[in-house]
């Protein structure tokens, strides 16, 4: 996971140059993944410099800590994306993708359905900033459409 997140880190000229069907010894020490591992000793200092390169092209399902009011209201869980940009339909990580369009038009009338069900602005950041700016939008519109972002 932290090989994952520290791709963030990483300029993009460094992730390009990221070749992950290298021998393991190979990769492991060359110049962008020796910068990769830099920064994954600042957060794991007893990290070995030894990284799967296919590691880094996974996607992984994250549950995170529920340590917060957003992560606990919003209850959900994260995809973290190594060096691969899209979830492709057919893929080796076992993830089943199914596709659904939805016309922009339809924003508004989703939005007032998701606030029935108590999906809103309040609920999703429980800020007392944004449960302000819901109560005061819904306030002054006459209705709750308010936006979830």
């Amino acid at each position: 996971m932290s090989c994952l997140a520290n791709l963030a880190r990483l300029s993009t000229r460094h992730k390009a140059n990221i070749d992950t069907s290298q021998e393991q010894e190979v990769f492991n020490h060359s110049t962008p993944v020796k910068r990769l591992l830099h920064f994954i000793r600042q957060e794991k200092n007893g990290f070995l410099d030894e990284i799967e390169p296919a590691d880094l092209d996974r996607i992984v399902l994250v549950k995170p800590k529920q340590n917060n009011k957003r992560i606990l209201a919003q209850a959900g869980a994260f995809f973290v994306f190594g060096l691969t940009e899209e979830i492709e339909d057919a893929n080796s990580d076992a993830i089943k993708i199914d596709r659904i369009p939805i016309d922009g038009a339809f924003k508004k009338d989703m939005l007032v359905e998701l606030d029935r069900l108590g999906i809103n602005e309040k609920t999703m950041f429980p800020e007392i900033e944004r449960a302000a700016r819901y109560i005061t939008g819904s306030l002054s519109t006459g209705a709750t459409t308010s936006k979830l972002i």
